[in-house]
């Protein structure tokens, strides 16, 4: 009876612990899948400005904000939303090729915006040059951005497949548990009859 019940204690304990680490993946999957979304809109506002001659920032500022913010709470977790740092080394060393990646686009990004409000010469030329640039690097940025939501997938699932081998194991032992009580309780019962008798 009290290994039936520590085994119970323990399955549930285990299952809600597990059941918050998954909403804690599931939040840190969407962080990273909102920075591959921002790229292609930090992106996206750059080719409109260049071509529409327009010098109105904020939509890129906005998204470039959120990329970074986004990219610290990777890097580093959020004690307020209680998410913790790279789960993993491989994960970690990802997030840490994005950021070299992401601070030679951000450099870009800076003189693009430098250099669309000056009034120099070869401004056009200049533009041009910028905007190629953040179009080659958009490409990698973007695709290591989504190897690295990749990595948290697969993490998050491995964890959900070692949750449900717990239970099936934990379920299977129980059953067996209670079988052999059952047994048990009929011995006893036998017993208890012979006694009477």
């Amino acid at each position: 009876g009290a290994l039936l019940l520590l085994l119970m204690l323990s399955t549930i304990t285990v299952t809600i612990y597990l059941n918050q680490q998954n909403a804690k993946d599931a939040l840190i999957i969407n962080i990273a899948g909102k920075q591959r979304m921002l790229t292609q809109k930090i992106s996206k506002n750059i080719f409109y400005i260049y071509y529409s001659s327009n010098k109105d920032f904020y939509e890129l500022n906005d998204a470039t904000n959120a990329f970074i913010t986004g990219l610290s709470i990777l890097k580093h977790g959020d004690e307020e939303k209680k998410i913790q740092s790279a789960p993993t080394k491989i994960i970690q060393k990802q997030i840490l090729e994005v950021d070299l990646l992401w601070n030679k686009f951000y450099e870009d990004i800076q003189n693009f915006k430098i250099v669309t409000t000056s009034t120099e010469a070869n401004k056009d030329e200049k533009l041009k040059d910028i905007t190629l640039s953040i179009y080659k690097d958009n490409t990698i940025l973007l695709e290591n951005v989504d190897k690295l939501v990749t990595m948290y997938t697969n993490h998050s699932e491995s964890k959900t497949e070692y949750m449900k081998i717990f239970q099936y194991i934990s379920g299977t032992i129980l059953l067996l548990l209670f079988m052999y009580s059952l047994v048990r309780l009929k011995e006893i019962e036998s017993h208890a009859e012979k006694f009477m008798r």
